[in-house]
């Protein structure tokens, strides 16, 4: 799977661009504030129909412009695939959006997914490794939910349930309360059984390939992957589970009503990212932390190949700042053969170090190839 063509009209700063990408390898060079970042941003559209980084959508329209597109012809499998997204601006700080494959209109977001599998590394990955378990339990529900549809449907559904059991719990002082908890208990321990044993089975896919790529990139000291659950459990067989998720949730009901919401549970699960045997978040460097951000990405892209016969499209923004030469080597021949790769820069690395592909200079909302 490659980008054959891509296309941008009035989104962000680029005014009009037809690009034909290098199936294997595209260098993006060029300062600050130029366009590299904007660029991945709508090759990420064509995954997920949405930016990684605009609140509102009204943002990725070029000022004063009524709409903006972005297209590409995907080679897959011996067919070529078109896609298309396309903002129409509705007001100050709303748009509408269309989407179409093949010139065929698109209802279903599940079905625009799973055309193009694609991972993105940026600097905020960072915060994976740095944040709040939030951003861990995130990590994987969206790549289970790309993996999976019916991870997604759980998940939806769980969410849901917790959203209307808190409301239970904000108001148990009605006289069927107790009746209501008895029925969302039983969709929380449903529901929540499912997406732990999915995550359970994605952790076990995930840490060899993290492990090994850590450790490719140059990753000092041992790392290791650790799932925590909200509440023990005695063994990884379904049944077992949701038997010990009924206890946890009988076993905090008091505190529950007195705190006012769902207190055990996957949406308190957390992945604890280990770095000899401690918290890689609380005791590694900069440069370690960086390290896990890239091996995370590229071990989802590894799982993501891994399904089905076609290669993972890799965007990395601005991977090479803070990493020595020698680490960059190691990088950089870790994508070779890994599929099409869009990497961006602000200082291109040695020629000796670059695979083959081409070499854009981009500067002003414009992309030129380099000769």
């Amino acid at each position: 799977m490659y980008l054959k063509q891509v296309t941008l009209r009035n989104y962000r700063n680029y005014r009009q661009l037809k690009v034909e990408p290098h199936s294997v390898f595209n260098l993006l060079v060029g300062r600050n504030a130029q366009g590299k970042t904007n660029f991945l941003e709508a090759l990420f559209t064509l995954a997920t129909s949405k930016s990684f980084r605009a609140m509102r959508e009204a943002e990725l329209l070029r000022f004063d412009e009524p709409f903006a597109q972005v297209s590409a012809d995907v080679q897959k499998a011996g067919a070529l695939v078109r896609l298309d997204i396309q903002w129409q601006r509705e007001g100050e700080a709303s748009v509408k959006k269309r989407i179409t494959i093949n010139d065929c209109p698109c209802n279903r977001l599940i079905d625009f997914m799973k055309e193009v599998k694609m991972v993105l590394f940026t600097p905020s990955d960072l915060d994976i490794i740095r944040g709040g378990p939030g951003l861990r339990r995130r990590f994987m529900d969206m790549l289970l939910s790309k993996l999976f549809p019916t991870y997604l449907f759980a998940l939806q559904r769980y969410q849901k349930v917790v959203e209307e059991r808190n409301n239970v719990l904000r108001n148990c002082r009605a006289a069927s309360w107790e009746s209501m908890m008895d029925v969302w208990d039983d969709q929380l321990v449903l529901w929540g059984t499912q997406l732990l044993k999915s995550r359970l089975k994605f952790i076990d896919n995930l840490e060899p390939r993290y492990v090994r790529l850590f450790g490719q990139m140059g990753g000092e000291g041992v790392p290791g992957v650790r799932f925590v659950p909200s509440f023990p459990l005695p063994s990884h067989a379904e049944d077992r589970m949701r038997f010990a998720f009924q206890a946890a949730v009988k076993a905090r009901a008091r505190e529950e009503r007195e705190r006012q919401q769902t207190l055990c549970g996957p949406h308190r699960d957390d992945v604890v990212l280990l770095l000899d045997g401690r918290p890689l978040r609380l005791f590694g460097s900069q440069g370690q932390a960086r390290c896990a951000a890239l091996a995370l990405r590229l071990a989802e892209a590894e799982i993501l190949s891994a399904e089905g016969d076609e290669r993972c499209i890799i965007l990395l923004d601005d991977c090479l700042s803070e990493i020595d030469p020698q680490k960059q080597k190691l990088l950089l021949s870790l994508l070779a053969e890994r599929g099409q790769i869009f990497l961006s820069c602000t200082l291109a690395p040695e020629r000796s170090l670059l695979m083959d592909g081409k070499e854009f200079a981009v500067e002003g909302g414009a992309m030129a190839e380099k000769t």
